[in-house]
């Protein structure tokens, strides 16, 4: 069940007055897909987890944070573009207008999530072209975050960080008809893997990106039903704050290794550094379970 309110709120950004949807609670039965996607009725809640001011166009998961400091992306020719694009849903471009203001402000792992969030959207509609667009956009933010030295797998196992890093990136390429892409990043993540669920996990996206699917797949395909528990759902905290200084901070579903704190930022117990993947690797298999421990 999916409960929420009407509330009237004040944009933190223009201090403009609107009514807006806020999730209040609501749960899940069954299995999520392998984009990690809810199953229904939480599945169903899609459109509760963004606001759109509508005098300004300020997108974020609760419009009451944030400061007048976005203006300047707000008013961006991409912004502008992307809020009013015609080929998109209209709530697809509120969470990818939501994906840009968290990238600018330095949390890509966020934005790709957001960028997630809008395929779904599409899928929603119809919209073929669209989901693709948006989960290649997710590829492209997961890869920076990447590249700046960050991770947003999920494990207590830095292998297993890395496998499950690799099953997403494959994942959302299949989605997107990228199967060769795909296939590659199945490749790479079956070589550091140590749960034997992401061996599974990659060896069945690999086998739908052969056969050229890109239909949605439930985790039940592949997860032994006496061990498993669902994910939590990829949607960001009312109080995520559009501050670089706070990265990785706002996404839904934590490892267990971590706790979410009263002001819902993300506190990582022990987080590796991906200095590269070789040498993290390279380190846990010497058994040196000091390196890169902390950012």
């Amino acid at each position: 069940m999916t409960t929420f309110n009407i509330a009237t709120k004040s944009c933190s950004v223009c201090g403009a007055t609107s009514e807006q949807h806020e999730l209040t609670s609501s749960s899940a039965f069954g299995w999520s897909d392998l984009d990690l996607r809810p199953p229904e009725p939480e599945r169903s809640s899609l459109f509760l987890w963004v606001q759109q001011c509508p005098a300004c166009g300020y997108c974020a998961a609760d419009i009451e944070h944030g400061d007048e400091g976005l203006r300047w992306i707000i008013d961006s020719d991409e912004y502008r573009t992307q809020l009013g694009d015609t080929s998109s849903p209209a709530l697809a471009n509120t969470f990818l207008c939501q994906a840009i203001l968290l990238e600018e402000t330095g949390n890509e792992q966020a934005a790709a999530w957001s960028a997630i969030n809008a395929a779904w959207a599409c899928d929603d509609e119809g919209a073929t072209e669209a989901a693709v667009r948006a989960r290649l956009r997710a590829v492209e933010l997961f890869r920076l975050e990447l590249a700046e030295g960050g991770e947003f797998g999920e494990s207590d196992e830095l292998g297993d960080i890395f496998a499950s890093e690799h099953a997403l990136l494959a994942e959302l390429l299949r989605r997107a008809g990228r199967f060769d892409e795909a296939i590659e990043e199945c490749r790479e993540g079956q070589g550091t893997f140590q749960d034997e669920r992401w061996r599974r996990f990659l060896e069945l996206e690999r086998s739908l990106a052969e056969v050229g699917t890109t239909v949605a797949i439930p985790t039940g395909r592949l997860i032994d039903r006496s061990t498993y528990s669902p994910p939590s759902p990829r949607r960001l905290s009312p109080a995520c704050s559009f501050d670089g200084a706070k990265r990785r901070d706002c996404a839904h579903g934590l490892p267990a290794t971590a706790a979410m704190t009263p002001n819902c930022v993300v506190v990582q117990h022990v987080t590796p550094t991906r200095r590269s993947r070789d040498d993290a690797m390279s380190a846990e298999q010497t058994g040196v379970s000091s390196i890169g421990l902390g950012r």
